[in-house]
């Protein structure tokens, strides 16, 4: 986390709820690791379907947690506006 040299006692950083890059690598991996294990024990259908599912919580649940930390920091105004520009890009990426 970075600190300004301002205010030595006040964090700028992500406040924690944007995990760092070693955090997502390895929850990357886990995932991959469930999918070949489901994989290799069931079926690739199924673990096609298993790791659908599981992206889309994550999805769901960033979405949710980043609009109560938004509507909670910044007022609801602000956080719908950023909800809609992040669906909007969500659906234009795919």
């Amino acid at each position: 986390m970075v600190t300004s040299k301002d205010d030595p006692g006040e964090s700028k950083g992500n406040l924690g709820l944007a995990p760092d890059r070693g955090d997502t690598l390895f929850g990357l991996a886990l995932l991959v690791a469930l999918l070949v294990v489901i994989a290799f024990a069931v079926d690739v259908q199924v673990a096609v379907i298993v790791l659908g599912l599981l992206i889309g919580a994550y999805g769901l649940l960033s979405l949710v947690l980043s609009f109560l930390y938004r509507s909670l920091s910044r007022g609801f105004g602000n956080a719908i506006r950023w909800t809609v520009g992040f669906l909007g890009r969500w659906f234009s990426f795919w």
